[in-house]
């Protein structure tokens, strides 16, 4: 099957050893008590844009690059159901390629990484355990629309799109994407 422009590739945590980042930095218990915690399927989301080449919101940003085929085949595929989204969100890729080329302020390319938010979701995925997830991340009332994490950068270009694959785009997780019934797994 061909990736098309707009596809979501998320990184199974399985392929992952996760842990081992977080190990060096806080420690081997700490590292395991937090993956057996979140229970997470999905650590990383990507975008592809066409030609091999990908959108990512990494730790320093968000980034184009190209990845080779054996980098590609480490990710899943998700793509929109409905052919009207998937030709909008194509056309939202094509005016934001455009800007970043002409030296424009773009939407989404070259835009900060939002540690912030990345550290918000984790703490919300945690106390998920024991309360209610969704009320804890309504009650903190963040939005930060200009600064992504991986998957709030999809969950945007979505929402820009007309779908909203959760209500708080600040707080979508890799999973919520792949348990989105506006998504189909086709790789």
């Amino acid at each position: 099957m061909k990736l098309e422009i707009g596809d979501v590739l998320l990184l199974p945590t399985k392929k992952v050893k996760t842990y081992k980042i977080i190990a060096s930095i806080l420690g081997q218990n700490i590292a395991k008590l937090i993956k057996n915690i979140t229970d997470q399927d999905y650590l990383h989301a990507e975008m592809y844009i066409g030609n091999g080449y990908i959108m990512a919101a990494w730790l320093n940003g968000v980034h184009i690059a190209k990845y080779p085929l054996e980098i590609l085949r480490h990710f899943d595929v998700y793509r929109h159901r409905n052919k009207r989204v998937k030709t909008i969100i194509r056309e939202k890729i094509k005016e934001d390629l455009k800007a970043f080329v002409n030296g424009e302020t773009t939407k989404y390319i070259a835009r900060p990484y939002d540690l912030q938010s990345l550290i918000l979701n984790s703490i919300s995925e945690i106390i998920g355990i024991v309360a209610d997830e969704e009320k804890f991340e309504d009650s903190l009332n963040f939005d930060n629309p200009n600064a992504y994490i991986c998957s709030e950068l999809i969950a945007r270009i979505y929402h820009d799109a007309g779908v909203d694959i959760k209500q708080n785009l600040e707080f979508v997780s890799p999973d919520d994407i792949a348990k989105s019934e506006e998504m189909i797994k086709i790789l």
